[in-house]
């Protein structure tokens, strides 16, 4: 099926969603696993940082990331679990201290 430009905008504007939106379909005990380095979707990150009081033990799988990496600071553990696939500078204390 080949969708004309209008088609196109119509269909695109029906599967774009609110970052709310996104962030309500995970749960607690979920694994979340983000995009490498510029791939990070960081206003989901934020997102799910923000709303961690909905959390808890949500791991979050990833290599480098290019935000904050709130999710591996003190105090996190209890909602946040990250599991590294590689320990870039945000990160490699918290991997360091076994958060």
């Amino acid at each position: 099926m080949v969708l004309g430009l209008e088609d196109w905008k119509k269909e695109y504007k029906n599967k774009t969603k609110s970052k709310e939106e996104v962030i309500r379909h995970i749960k607690s005990d979920d694994r979340v696993v983000l995009a490498h380095a510029a791939g990070e979707p960081t206003i989901l990150v934020d997102e799910i940082v923000r709303q961690k009081d909905r959390f808890e033990n949500v791991e979050i799988v990833h290599m480098v990331p290019i935000g904050e990496a709130e999710y591996c600071q003190p105090g996190m553990e209890e909602y946040f679990r990250h599991n590294s696939l590689f320990a870039g500078a945000k990160t490699r204390k918290s991997i360091k201290e076994g958060r």
